[in-house]
């Protein structure tokens, strides 16, 4: 599977913990984030190569980064994570994600299409 479909099944994990009183869904809160933050450090890794960038700007795949740091946001702002021990929330994940979608956006394109990819992405 690939890395960033991996942080997408973290991401609905996450958002589909009842944080209610018991201690179980806290462990599962941080062996997901555990995960998560493995996951964004070795995509941050990755995309310090041009190929591995063109690949995941090719397939599509930043799109999906762009929507995972949308959905964080979101979390964090509803309070979907009410406990204390809870602290920062999936706000955690932001600065790697945001790190690894401006290396997609400094990447230019094989052809002249440089222009037309970047408006499409600066858009979205």
């Amino acid at each position: 599977r690939m890395v960033v479909d991996i942080c997408c099944y973290v991401k609905d994990s996450i958002a589909n913990l009842d944080m209610s009183g018991d201690k179980a869904p806290l462990v599962a809160w941080k062996q997901n984030c555990n995960v998560m933050l493995g996951a964004l450090k070795w995509l941050g890794l990755l995309c310090k190569s041009r190929s591995a960038r063109l690949v995941l700007l090719l397939t599509g795949r930043v799109v999906l980064l762009a929507d995972l740091a949308t959905a964080y946001l979101e979390m964090h702002f509803a309070d979907a994570l009410k406990p204390q021990e809870l602290e920062g929330g999936p706000v955690l994940f932001l600065p790697q994600l945001l790190h690894v979608l401006a290396l997609h956006m400094k990447q230019v394109p094989l052809d002249g299409t440089y222009r037309e990819v970047q408006g499409t992405l600066s858009s979205y």
